[in-house]
């Protein structure tokens, strides 16, 4: 492949990755969100306490996360930031709370948000020392997995940062964690780690007035997402599938109880990858789909390849089941920078 394909290919990749929507109108809520999952295809669950309550927005080409929180700010009272935001579907889940304005840079198709500033004077038996925790955050949008969790890795890498009067308050390169006697630094609930599509970082500053922020904080994340395709099973076993990670195989199928509802049906399963130090979590998502849209959790454990899906209650027992698959990963930036940032109190 000659250099003018290999940018055209890369271009191609950038715009799958970016696509925008344009609201302009006066509508219910939940026909904004419609259309930004038409334009985009990224997921929304809608859970309203106002259904049908009507919100002004003006958008252009723009990101998901820059349609999302437009729509959530002209409404005021529905927010998508909690514990969990994103599900084993990768649905972005929309919920009846007050919308909290974080500073926040829309980065193609990401959304990077600062959720605490944290100012740490210390004095020990170790000495007296004092510095600043910024907590970072990127948030993956329905189609780019970024978590841990998707297999993805995320390197938080501050180019510059300056107090309010212009003072920089980049640690030097060698300058070495403190040892903290306590920990303050509390993790957001908005993101939680381990069930979120997001990643984060705990930026160390030098100490400086975390009432009167920072002039510019500017950056990237250097993220190397997990590329991932659906494969299909019928749920009988010794069906396999074999791809370009390894061997997906189905050991046993069993009825595991009944009810007015229908039958739940647990599966085993073991994942037999071609490299043998990949591990269960790096090779499959945590999901498995029915055929007919709806995503279950597969609560895959942290060791070993073999794993349990739970179907049901459902009258039968689908023709196939869906899992997501990983083989590759590739490298996306979210360059960042923030001017004037501050947090308010509360």
């Amino acid at each position: 492949m000659n250099l003018i394909a290999e940018l055209l290919v890369a271009a191609l990749a950038s715009l799958q990755d970016s696509p925008t929507v344009t609201l302009d109108q006066s509508a219910p809520v939940e026909t904004h969100l419609a259309e930004i999952q038409r334009a985009t295809g990224g997921k929304i669950k809608v859970h309203l306490d106002e259904p049908g309550k009507a919100v002004t927005v003006k958008v252009k080409d723009a990101s998901f996360f820059q349609a999302l929180d437009a729509v959530c700010r002209a409404h005021g009272g529905v927010t998508y930031f909690g514990r969990t935001f994103a599900g084993p579907d990768g649905a972005v889940d929309l919920r009846p709370e007050p919308w909290v304005e974080y500073p926040v840079q829309y980065s193609g198709p990401f959304r990077l948000t600062v959720s605490e500033m944290v100012r740490v004077d210390q004095q020990s038996s170790v000495g007296s020392r004092a510095w600043t925790r910024v907590m970072l955050l990127v948030f993956g949008p329905p189609w780019i997995g970024v978590s841990e969790e998707s297999g993805a890795k995320a390197d938080f890498q501050v180019l510059e940062a300056k107090d309010a009067e212009g003072r920089d308050v980049l640690p030097p390169a060698n300058d070495a964690d403190p040892e903290e006697r306590v920990r303050v630094a509390a993790y957001p609930d908005m993101a939680n780690y381990e069930s979120s599509n997001s990643a984060r970082k705990a930026l160390r500053l030098r100490a400086f007035d975390i009432d009167r922020g920072l002039s510019i904080l500017k950056g990237k994340v250097v993220l190397k997402v997990a590329e991932a395709g659906d494969v299909s099973l019928a749920p009988k076993a010794g069906e396999s599938v074999a791809g370009d990670s390894g061997t997906l195989k189905i050991d046993t199928v069993s009825e595991h109880s009944k009810s007015i509802d229908g039958t739940t049906w647990r599966i085993q399963l073991t994942f037999s990858p071609k490299d043998p130090k990949r591990k269960l979590r790096s090779l499959v998502e945590d999901g498995v789909g029915d055929g007919n849209g709806t995503w279950r959790e597969l609560r895959l454990p942290k060791q070993g390849l073999t794993f349990e899906a739970v179907i049901g209650p459902l009258p039968q027992l689908p023709t196939a089941l869906i899992f997501r698959v990983r083989k590759g990963e590739r490298s996306v930036e979210a360059p960042f920078e923030f001017r004037n940032l501050t947090l308010k109190k509360g």
